[in-house]
Parts: C-alpha cells; structure tokens; sequence
C-alpha cells in the first residue's frame, strides 16, 4: 500500500507520524510525506522520504500559519496535486491541520487522523452540566471554531457546508434525526481517529465509534554518542535522589513556574533533569538540576521517578507510558483538558497557574513520589500503555484503512471522487 502523510512543520505533530510511518516501511508499505520545506529536510535527514513532486513546498504545512485561511487554501491546492501525482490508498495527518480535511471532501481516500493525548472534542451525550466548565468551555469553543472554519474554507472552494448547531456541539442528539456530534459532522474525525492514549484516562469521557485508542505513538530521534552519554549521567544521578523529569517548550516560549520549582528543589531531597530546548531558561544550573538542551527527552523519562510539565501531549504521554506519577501546571489549550485527565485517572496532580509557587511544588513532589495510590497508578498506566506496542496498533489501523473496505471503519459515507483513480 502507498500512504501520503501530511504534517505541519513541528516535531510535536510530525514525530507520531514518522513513528507509525516507519512501521508501516518496515511492513513493506510506500510512505510518502508532505510538510513545510525546512521540516521537510529534517525528516529526510531520519531516513523519511518526503514528496518532492508536486511543486515547491516553501511556505506550505508551517505550524505558524495554523488556522490562517490563506495558507491552509495553498496547502490544499499543493495537498491535492501530491495526491494526483502519488496516488495514496490512504492519508494519514493530525489533528489541527486541515488541508486534508478539505480534501476528503472531494476524494475517496479514506483518511487517518493522529490526535492527542486527549480526546479534544465533546463527546456524543456531553453537556456542559456532565463536565467541569473550564474543559468542557475550551473543547466546545474548539469544536466550534474549527467547524466554522472549515466552512469558511469550503465556502471558498464551492464545498457544501455544514450547519454548527450549538446542541450538536454539546452532543444532545435531541433530535433523533441528528446522531452525530459536530466534530463528527464537520469532518474532524476523518474516516479514523487515532486517540494517542488508554482506557483507563479516556473512560471519563465519551467517544463516537471511530475514534480508536493506540497507545502513545512516541517516536524521536536515535541519540547521538552526546547524547547517551546524558543518559548515562542521569542514570548515576537515579542513585543519589529521586530524579524528576521536567520537559519545557521550544524557544522563545517562557515558562512561568520554572523559578518557584527551581527553588523548591532545593529544599526537597530530588533531582531535576530538564530537557527542551526551552531549558536554556534555567541558566547556570544549581547542584540538584541537570540541564539538556535538544529534543531528546525519553531517555530521560526512562530513568525519572516522576515527571512536571506544562501538559503537552509528548511530555504527558513520555511520562505515563513509563509510569511516572505527573504534575501538570497547564497554559492553556489541550493542556487544560490533559490536566483534567490525569487527575481524573488519579496518576498525578494539576497545580493551577494561579496556585504556582514553591509550596505548591515542595506539596507536589512529595505527592506524586510518596503517594501509594499516584505511583500504583501510573504503574498501571505503563502496562496499559506497553500492551498497544509502539505504533503497532496505529499502523494495523492504517492497513485496514488503506483497503477496499477501510472507509468502513467508521460510518460516514465515502464521497464521489474527483480523481481517476
């Protein structure tokens, strides 16, 4: 089978793919991918082919322009001649880029959807009175503003659109003639939705039937001599004291709870590794903290006793899938949903921004290292996540998806094609 993957140019979205891409080559299968041209070179430089074919990709996929109508229309128009010219069984994407959602408007290719460490959207019977508001707030505004979005795009494109239904949004099938939630309707769950989690942290939340679990789809690049070396030193450092993964966002973005942690550290018996390279915020590093800067960050999850971060769906996925008990201080986003789910799930804690302080940390840290039923249960989590193995059950996906029959994983009527294929 030949799969076309379309990402934005961010290792946080690109890298699940690459890791289900490379399954699927080590299966016999074609993967090309589609993504901004100076993402592009990065993932070729990992061994990732990347379609050179369709004409020149400067500008197109950039994480930047997320959500920006103009660009999202060119990444169409460059999305839909890659087809013409590779002839894809299937796509493969994320969520949040939409070019591919436009396009399966007018293709049959069954298209694949790599989501988050959570399920983004409000499920089928959801209302605002079933969840806290802050969750429920941000995933029916989300749902809402990507829909509307999407129509203004086939609006341009002389697509039909779809009504945006306040009570489809919350998922009250009031009317037995709509049994579908808006997410579903607007075309946001593809053909199948790749939910990057387990039952256990999703079973507060309902799901339509095509969103499927797949473990955490984790995938980075090898590390260089450099970089083991690291890992060897924080494999000592285990010895010493508990070490504590901390993984901070990309340049440029500033990490308000960085200093009260730093300070709290101090005062409890712990190590810091911090990695991202947002870690040249810690500056001169204290005795207690261990500072790497790259995008290398399992090996050190591999080693920690418990992890800290902002919510992200990498960080929060590297520590529970090795079982650490986590503290989430969420910015915003997909993070306010993801601290919501660990807390539910019981495997750590959610320390609100407004809360942020030393104390709040020296609490926290003793909790998710000494707290038997936080331990037990990220424990648990790493099983759970173990028994998906890697990307496995997110290609065995993509291979029912890419046959004849894969547009019936889910419910949704195939469109006529506009392609000869």
């Amino acid at each position: 089978m030949r799969f076309l993957a379309c990402t934005l140019g961010r290792a946080g979205f690109a890298y699940p793919l690459v890791g289900i891409a490379r399954e699927l080559s080590a299966r016999g299968h074609d993967v090309v991918f589609v993504s901004e041209a100076r993402f592009a070179e990065t993932l070729t430089r990992h061994g990732v082919r990347c379609s050179a074919d369709a004409g020149s990709t400067e500008s197109l996929f950039v994480a930047s322009a997320l959500a920006q109508p103009r660009p999202i229309l060119k990444d169409y128009e460059y999305l839909k001649r890659a087809v013409e010219l590779l002839r894809p069984d299937a796509i493969l994407t994320h969520a949040l880029c939409h070019a591919p959602l436009l396009l399966r408007d007018v293709v049959s290719i069954p298209l694949g959807i790599v989501g988050m460490a959570c399920y983004l959207w409000p499920g089928p019977g959801e209302d605002a009175g079933d969840a806290r508001a802050p969750e429920y707030e941000y995933r029916s505004r989300l749902v809402r503003d990507e829909a509307a979005l999407l129509n203004l795009l086939r609006q341009k494109l002389d697509l039909p659109v779809v009504d945006i239904v306040d009570r489809v949004a919350r998922g009250d099938d009031g009317d037995s003639d709509e049994q579908t939630t808006l997410a579903e309707r607007a075309g946001l769950l593809g053909d199948a939705f790749f939910l990057r989690s387990v039952a256990s942290l999703q079973a507060a939340q309902p799901r339509p039937g095509g969103v499927h679990l797949v473990g955490d789809c984790l995938w980075e690049p090898a590390m260089d001599d450099d970089e083991a070396w690291r890992a060897a030193a924080v494999h000592a450092r285990a010895s010493e004291n508990p070490v504590v993964h901390v993984q901070l966002p990309g340049k440029g973005k500033g990490v308000p709870f960085l200093s009260p942690l730093l300070e709290a550290a101090a005062d409890v018996p712990v190590s810091l590794v911090v990695t991202g390279y947002g870690s040249e915020q810690v500056g001169p590093p204290p005795p207690h903290v261990d500072v790497y800067a790259g995008e290398a960050q399992l090996f050190a999850f591999r080693r920690a006793h418990a992890a800290i971060t902002l919510g992200q769906s990498t960080s929060l996925l590297g520590g529970l899938s090795n079982g650490l008990p986590t503290v989430v201080v969420p910015g915003g986003g997909e993070t306010i949903v993801n601290a919501a789910v660990v807390e539910d799930a019981r495997c750590g804690l959610r320390i609100p921004p407004a809360a942020v302080g030393p104390g709040a940390f020296r609490a926290a840290l003793s909790r998710v290292l000494d707290d038997a039923v936080l331990v037990d249960r990220a424990r648990m989590l790493r099983g759970e996540f173990a028994a998906f193995g890697g990307p496995a059950a997110a290609a065995d996906l993509c291979e029912a998806l890419g046959t004849p029959a894969g547009c019936g994983l889910t419910h949704h009527e195939r469109k006529e094609s506009c392609l000869t294929r």
